[in-house]
């Protein structure tokens, strides 16, 4: 099992990680109410895919500080806005040349759909049993393009646009960073199980990111787990932490004192974050801004006497933004309809369906909806039952009038022929 996937099944099950392939991710925690991100969260929930009415999609690092009293070094060199987010400008650790880490902020044309950028971070206190007692991975979208851990001790590319243009310095110094985070993220999780009175194996995580959404607005995001429970969020909009429990609040306490690390955190996720996706989407266009259509099929089975279900499913498209429905008499269907997730197909393609259950008393049209893509597909369902039961007597019909065909051939095949009374048998099948 790779490093990738150890990440994934680390168990208890991390809320925080993305699938496999994400998630998907989103992957995104709900913001603190009433704030504009949480505005956008509550129209694009979260998940590893998401769902606007019937739309689907599929969808980093700590500060380097010890939770509790915090004791700056105001003369420590600053480290500026990285890729992964890091530490503010009153960072302890002294690190010279940030600017070489800042990307450009140039607009790239031609970005379509909703792209996210998430760094997400995981620390075990007993590692062991094939898990890294350190591990960060970053991914555009679901797809990963970065991943490190306390083993190799190296940050990698995980995707070739990536190796192609970034320089060998950049996972030089992006590399002795995470070497100095993840003894950060071990004293971290030393505090907190010291906090919960804890022994024995705890994970500690951290997800940091942003989305570019598809009408051109943007969101960030920032929260920590412990055992796989929320722990503590950041509001970015009122520069405050959202405490989950107890010993959240004593942390959030010592975080809100700094405040000039708060606004970092802000510039980070509003600024840098949304240029660093930019700069990636760029780098992987053919393969984060390509489309591929869909293919749709409709079919249905009987569930029970009287009750007939049917599915339409939808296979091969990508991006995984998708909104698929069914209608029925020319209206949205919005109860008895079930939704599948969003999933992988193994090629770089996604799938999902929707299913809807049909009364055969009632001589209704149904029709699936499919749009993908600036695309609009419309597949004929079945009008009521008499007209699938036309359709399963047309078919018994057929099947019924093959066998009695197959028997009549057989039956001649056998009879004799001739004066010989050499009998003729059909050919056994292989």
């Amino acid at each position: 099992m790779g490093t990738a996937d150890q990440i994934q099944t680390l168990k208890p099950a991390p809320r925080l990680y993305p699938p496999p392939t994400p998630p998907g991710a989103s992957g995104r925690l709900a913001p603190p109410p009433g704030s504009s991100a949480s505005a956008n969260h509550e129209r694009h929930p979260p998940h590893h895919f998401r769902t606007r009415p019937h739309v689907i999609t599929a969808d980093p690092a700590p500060r380097c500080r010890v939770l509790g009293t915090l004791s700056h070094d105001p003369g420590g060199g600053a480290l500026g806005a990285v890729e992964e987010g890091g530490y503010s400008l009153h960072s302890p650790l002294r690190i010279q040349g940030p600017e070489l880490l800042v990307p450009t902020r140039e607009r790239h044309s031609g970005v379509l759909g909703t792209h996210s950028l998430r760094y997400f971070r995981l620390g075990v206190s007993e590692p062991g049993y094939g898990i890294p007692e350190f591990i960060s991975a970053g991914y555009v979208d679901s797809h990963p393009i970065t991943m490190y851990n306390s083993v190799s001790q190296l940050k990698e590319p995980r995707a070739p646009w990536m190796a192609e243009n970034l320089e060998p310095d950049h996972w030089e110094r992006y590399t002795q960073l995470l070497r100095g985070w993840q003894q950060a993220f071990k004293v971290e999780l030393k505090q907190l199980q010291h906090h919960y009175n804890h022994s024995g194996f705890n994970t500690y995580q951290r997800m940091i990111g942003c989305e570019l959404l598809d009408d051109g607005s943007t969101t960030g995001f920032l929260q920590y787990a412990y055992d796989g429970q929320d722990f503590i969020i950041f509001n970015k909009d009122t520069l405050s932490w959202i405490a989950m429990d107890n010993v959240a609040n004593i942390i959030r306490r010592a975080w809100e004192a700094n405040r000039h690390e708060l606004q970092y955190q802000k510039n980070w996720l509003e600024e840098e974050c949304i240029a660093w996706l930019k700069r990636f989407l760029e780098y992987g266009k053919d393969t984060l801004q390509r489309t591929e259509p869909p293919k749709v099929r409709v079919n249905y089975k009987e569930t029970f006497p009287g009750i007939t279900t049917l599915y339409c499913r939808a296979h091969g498209f990508y991006p995984p933004e998708i909104s698929i429905n069914w209608m029925k008499n020319g209206e949205e269907i919005v109860q008895d309809t079930n939704y599948g997730g969003i999933l992988p197909s193994g090629d770089g393609t996604y799938q999902t369906w929707v299913s809807v259950e049909l009364d055969s008393q009632n001589g209704d049209i149904y029709s699936c909806h499919v749009e993908h893509g600036g695309v609009h597909m419309v597949l004929p369902g079945f009008q009521d039952s008499e007209t699938m039961l036309l359709v399963m007597k047309a078919v018994g019909f057929i099947v019924l009038a093959i066998a009695l065909a197959g028997v009549g051939i057989l039956a001649w095949r056998r009879r004799p022929r001739g004066k010989n009374k050499v009998i003729y048998l059909s050919t056994p099948d292989h």
